[in-house]
Parts: structure tokens; sequence; C-alpha cells
């Protein structure tokens, strides 16, 4: 709901009328009334990349997930991104636009893979709020539009992005973050920086981390068209399973378990790397007993 909705306590009376969206609920006469808003209830972030958007029609698990819990989910996950996005702020390419133009033009840039609506994206020193992102692929344009109309002409490089986290996850005050990126690889040692970072993040917010490992893709080996690429997936899963087992955190390991419950990997869209909805219903297995366990089932 958009908006509070107010909900009588005194039992056996009737209800007059129910609104939504912000508009009072009608009950009867002398009812003890109550606000309630969806930020009563408790708020789970999914945040990474095109596994976790949902692709090619897959319904992606996060949403899954919101039928089956009392909890509100919030997914925030970028196609093509990967933790540096979060963190670090993002660069490179050239970009040009006009003073009171609302569309900031880039060539050869990443924009496609991390901004996000409302975050800010800074113009020769000039902060602008980002509205939408326009991508042509296969190149590497991009336009980002912006609220603001750009206050003067400028073309070059001097463009930075600020890390996602702020937008991301910090601003839904979660209870809860979920985080997974394929698009991660093997886990270099700045990789892995950036989720000890997630972390430290995470609890500060008093949330609740818990770290997932990739879905698996349909490797040559498997008669799909991604040789090798799950050598990566499971190197990924050992490194999350480790700073999961060094920071005592939840561990979800959604390779591990679509690997043993789907063998010949039929749970994939046509492009062999992105779960379909019965796919995705492997990380639902797992992350639903995390649930369980911290109490989300029953949430309240």
């Amino acid at each position: 709901a958009a908006g509070p909705v107010a909900v009588p306590l005194h039992r056996g009376r009737r209800l007059a009328a129910i609104a939504l969206s912000g508009l009072s609920l009608a009950t009867a006469q002398g009812a003890d009334m109550r606000t309630i808003t969806t930020d009563a209830m408790v708020t789970v972030v999914f945040t990474g990349d095109s596994q976790t958007t949902g692709r090619n029609l897959a319904i992606d698990y996060p949403q899954l997930l919101s039928r089956l819990l009392p909890i509100r989910v919030i997914n925030t996950s970028v196609g093509g991104s990967n933790s540096d996005a979060l963190v670090k702020p993002m660069t490179g390419g050239t970009a040009r636009i006009a003073k009171g133009e609302h569309i900031l033009h880039g060539v050869d840039v990443r924009w496609g893979m991390g901004p996000f609506p409302g975050m800010t994206v800074s113009v020769a020193g000039e902060p602008y709020t980002i509205d939408s992102v326009a991508e042509h692929p296969p190149t590497r344009d991009a336009e980002l539009h912006l609220i603001e109309p750009a206050r003067a002409d400028y073309e070059g490089e001097d463009v930075a992005i600020e890390p996602g986290w702020r937008v991301r996850v910090a601003q839904h005050r979660p209870a809860v973050v979920c985080l997974m990126f394929v698009n991660d690889g093997a886990m270099p040692a700045g990789r892995l920086d950036n989720w000890r970072e997630m972390l430290r993040r995470t609890r500060a917010m008093g949330a609740v981390p818990v770290l997932m490992s990739p879905f698996p893709v349909d490797e040559y080996a498997r008669g799909g068209n991604h040789p090798g690429f799950n050598d990566k997936v499971l190197q990924n899963a050992a490194a999350v399973r480790a700073l999961a087992e060094e920071e005592k955190s939840w561990f979800v390991d959604v390779a591990h378990l679509t690997l043993s419950l789907d063998p010949p990997l039929r749970c994939q869209v046509r492009d062999g790397i992105h779960p379909d909805t019965d796919g995705q219903t492997v990380a639902i297995n797992g992350l639903r007993w995390v649930f369980e366990q911290m109490g989300l089932a029953l949430a309240r």
C-alpha cells in the first residue's frame, strides 16, 4: 500500500468501507484504530546481478519468496553489475551534455551495469540525480536521464557515479540484506574486499546479512555454451562460504543446491546462464530455511 491503512482493533465490528493508497479505512463508530504501513513489515533487500533480477519472463526468486512469507521484499539487482557497483564510484568513458539539457550522453561507458534511479552522478564537480538509464547494446554507449537540467556545457571524462549502496540498500532501512553476484567470478582479492565491506555496512545498519553463492550455468560439458564457467562459479561459492564461516554469517549455497537437485541443469532459460522460474525455486529452498531459523516465517 502506498500509504497508511487504519485497522479496527475492536472485534465484531463491521467495516463500512475499505480504501487503500493512503485513504482512510472507515469503520463502525467507536472502534479503536491503529495505523499500519509497509514500514511495519520486516524489510528484506536483495541485491545482485541478472541472476537475481528475473530474465526472459522468469519470475525472480525474491518475488516468489514474498508470496510465501509475511515480509516486504525489495529487489535492487542490476543486470551486468558486480559488487564494485555497490561500494565503489563508477568512472570511465567520456560524456557530453549541453546546458539546460536533461540527458548526459556517454561513449564507451558501463552505465547499464550499476547506476540506479535516485543515485547521484557528478559531472565536472556538479552533482545531478539519475532518473533513468538508456542503453544501446551491443555497444557500451548509453545515456543517463537526469532530474535536474545541466548547469553548464560539458564534454570530457570528469564524470563519476556514486556507489550504489546508499540507494540500492541503505535507504530502505532493511532488517535483512541478501547478496549474490555471479559477475564477481572467481572472487579475486578486490571483490572479496567488497564483500567484507558490504558485510560491515549491513551490520552497521543493524541488519542481518545473508550471503549467497550464484547459480551454476549450462556449461559446454552439459551441452551448453559456457565452457569452464562453472569452475569460477564454484570458486565463488567456496570463497563466499569461507567468508560466511569467518564472519559467522548466514550462507545459502545456491550453486551446490542447484547441482544437487538438478544435475542436468534444466533450470535455465535459453541463454544457459539465467535461471527460469522453476530454477529460481532452488534459491527459495535455502532462503526459506534460513528465514525460518530467523523467525521470519512468523514475522508480524
